[in-house]
């Protein structure tokens, strides 16, 4: 695709007009919104890794081996300290 645009100061009546290809534009603009989704990814998959490895390592070995689902179900809290 060859695009005219009209670049410059303007002499009297003549105006300078630069042509170039604009192809490669479309095709950076693609890479860059996959590598933006591609990060995006992988810190939301980060974000939920580290979340779940805390909750079951943090709070889960808290309330001993029945685990926090079954100290919440009895009524029992678990010692936090």
């Amino acid at each position: 695709m060859v695009t005219c645009a009209p670049r410059g100061r303007q002499y009297g009546h003549r105006r300078s007009v630069f042509i170039s290809r604009a192809g490669y534009i479309e095709l950076q603009a693609a890479a860059m919104w996959r590598r933006a989704f591609t990060g995006v990814f992988v810190q939301t998959i980060l974000i939920v890794a580290v979340t779940l490895l805390t909750l079951r390592w943090g709070v889960g070995v808290r309330c001993g081996h029945g685990g926090l689902a079954s100290g919440l179900a009895d009524g029992v809290h678990c010692n936090t300290a």
